[in-house]
């Protein structure tokens, strides 16, 4: 028997105020659901029998409670900053240390084009100084690196 059948049944039978409240009931029941339902037995017969205890609606709340979803948000939120925070960290660490390797690189890359360098003009002034040795000397002499 569902609920519509009943409150058919009921309005059929015409029991007179009480049937009519009764079906009021029922369709009430029907629209607004369960709240509806824990309601009217805790303010029918059925409640005398339930201890009456302070409704959620009713009951204090205290400074404490009203800020808890706060400080859950806030720290939610800090949590997530010191993530990022730390992940900050990790790239920036991860940049530097490539970017000091690439340093060092070039700085002995540095040093050995400069040896290189050095050695070059040392060739070239030995050569400059043999030509001049040899624009002294007599022709048919000459002799190149």
């Amino acid at each position: 028997v569902t609920l519509a059948q009943i409150i058919y049944e009921t309005e059929k039978s015409g029991d007179g105020a009480e049937s009519g409240a009764a079906s009021k009931k029922l369709r009430d029941i029907i629209q607004r659901g369960g709240e509806k339902l824990i309601t009217s037995l805790r303010d029918g017969p059925v409640g005398k029998f339930v201890p009456q205890s302070v409704r959620p609606e009713e009951m204090p709340v205290s400074e404490a409670e009203r800020r808890r979803p706060l400080a859950r948000m806030l720290e939610q939120s800090k949590e997530a900053l010191e993530k990022l925070e730390h992940m900050a960290d990790d790239r920036m660490r991860g940049l530097v240390n490539s970017a000091i390797g690439q340093v060092h690189q070039l700085h002995n890359e540095i040093g050995r084009l400069q040896a290189r360098v050095e050695e070059l003009e040392s060739r070239l002034v030995r050569m400059q100084q043999r030509r001049q040795g040899q624009s002294d000397a007599p022709p048919g002499d000459e002799k190149d690196e």
